[in-house]
């Protein structure tokens, strides 16, 4: 399974997409719309915008524990 060898230099086609939208480059309509498997391809989407948003949260948190160490 390619998905599993990433850490040897493959990647899906999916994946390759995946990564397109994460650097801004294929929006999200397209990536959809030219993978090879949508309801996977939401999963991916829908996956990295909570990672977006977990680590958006952990910077305010970490940036407001800052300020209250002062």
């Amino acid at each position: 399974h390619m998905e599993k060898a990433i850490d040897q230099g493959m990647q899906s086609f999916d994946q390759a997409l995946l990564a397109l939208v994460g650097r801004g480059i294929v929006s999200e309509e397209i990536a959809l719309a030219e993978c090879d498997n949508p309801a996977n391809m939401r999963l991916l989407l829908k996956q990295k915008e909570m990672q977006r948003k977990l680590k958006s949260a952990n910077t305010a948190v970490a940036a407001e524990e800052t300020k209250n160490a002062f």
